[in-house]
């Protein structure tokens, strides 16, 4: 299974036309796990950013925000996990 979820992630970085990841299942069942493996296998950096456990970072996305805005928003800074 892991190995089956890893295969299609490759396949959408490497996809010239790929859209935003959303990576939907029910809890528990390892989807932070793999995002975060695929992270430290395929990109030299990556940030790990947890809106559960720091309810302050949903203010990024409130009102109107251009992509770059919010990319800005997001830099280390502001609290997150790098893996």
């Amino acid at each position: 299974m892991k190995r089956d979820i890893y295969k299609q992630l490759v396949s959408w970085k490497l996809s010239s036309s790929r859209k935003p990841l959303v990576l939907k299942g029910a809890r528990q069942v390892g989807k932070t796990y793999i995002l975060k493996e695929f992270g430290k296998g395929e990109y030299d950096n990556v940030a790990y950013f947890n809106f559960e456990e720091d309810p302050d970072l949903n203010e990024i996305f409130s009102g109107r925000l251009s992509p770059l805005m919010a990319v800005v928003k997001m830099q280390p800074e502001h609290r997150c996990e790098t893996v």
